[in-house]
């Protein structure tokens, strides 16, 4: 919901989130890119490397992690990230390897929640569903709920 009323709140974003709502998800991860886990995350770092030589082969420019608005310190647009997590599923795609149906990561963002602490206030998980099957109900959360 914090994010929710953020997008609504802010200049950029209040276009698009007229009325800030939570919607609840029971969902099957299946096959998951689990990035809380080491070989998920080998997976990730070597496609890194793959997506940086094909880009670099290209005479392209890889894409970055960038701030959406002013004062954005955690880089919430990840344009590499994103492109990083595509070249997974198209390598798996074409080596012939079961498919992500999900992916999980943890975002560390915000400031410390106090001081010297590693924990930050904005931290949270995200979950990407890649096939809709994993998805076994939705539900409403209402305001009071959260």
């Amino acid at each position: 919901m914090h994010w929710a009323q953020f997008m609504a709140d802010h200049p950029k974003f209040q276009r698009r989130v007229k009325t800030p709502a939570v919607v609840g998800a029971v969902l099957d991860m299946g096959n998951c890119l689990d990035l809380t886990e080491t070989t998920s995350l080998e997976l990730v770092h070597k496609s890194y490397y793959i997506l940086k030589q094909f880009y670099e082969n290209q005479n392209l420019v890889l894409p970055e992690n960038r701030p959406a608005f002013e004062g954005d310190e955690d880089l919430i647009q990840r344009c590499l990230d994103c492109a990083v997590i595509n070249i997974v599923h198209d390598l798996r795609r074409a080596d012939g390897f079961e498919e992500f149906q999900t992916v999980r990561g943890v975002f560390l963002e915000g400031g410390q929640l106090f001081p010297g602490s590693a924990i930050r206030n904005k931290t949270h998980i995200q979950i990407c569903v890649r096939d809709l099957q994993n998805i076994r109900g939705v539900f409403r959360v209402d305001e009071l709920d959260l």
